[in-house]
C-alpha cells in the first residue's frame, strides 16, 4: 500500500484483509422492546412529575391568594376599628359639648330668674316707697 503507515495505524482496528464476524465488538441485534418501554416509562414519570409539579404550583398560589386574603381582612378590620374608635370619641365630644351648652344656659336662666326677681323685688319696694311716703 502505498502511503499507509504501518506504524500509526490503531492496533485494536480491523484491517479489510482479516476475516471475522465481528460479533464480539458489534451488536447485530437491538431489543427495542426494552427501549420503548423504558421511554414509555421514563415519558409517563415525567408526565407525572410535571403535573405533580403543577398541582404544588397551583396549592401554593391558593396558600398565598388566602394568605392576601386574610392579611386584608385583617388590614380592613383595623381600620373599621380605628374609625368605630374615632366616631366613639367625637360621639362624646359631642355629648360633652351639648352638656356644657344645657348647663351654660340653665345657668344664664337662672341667672336671668334671679334678675328679674331682683328687679320685681326693686319695683315693689320703690311702690311702697312711694305709695306710703
Amino acid at each position: 500500500f502505498i502511503g499507509v503507515q504501518k506504524d500509526r495505524v490503531d492496533k485494536s482496528a480491523h484491517s479489510f484483509d482479516e476475516s471475522g464476524d465481528g460479533s464480539a465488538q458489534y451488536k447485530t441485534k437491538i431489543d427495542v422492546k426494552g427501549d420503548v418501554k423504558n421511554f414509555r416509562s421514563r415519558f409517563e414519570n415525567f408526565g407525572a412529575a410535571a403535573e405533580e409539579e403543577s398541582k404544588r404550583k397551583v396549592e401554593e398560589e391558593k396558600r398565598r391568594r388566602d394568605l392576601e386574603f386574610k392579611r386584608q381582612v385583617e388590614a380592613s378590620k383595623k381600620k373599621e376599628a380605628v374609625a368605630e374608635e374615632q366616631r366613639a370619641k367625637e360621639e362624646q365630644s359631642r355629648r360633652e359639648e351639648d352638656e356644657r351648652r344645657r348647663e351654660e344656659e340653665e345657668r344664664r336662666g337662672s341667672e336671668a330668674r334671679r334678675l328679674d326677681a331682683e328687679r320685681e323685688q326693686s319695683r315693689l319696694e320703690e311702690q311702697r316707697t312711694c305709695s306710703g311716703g
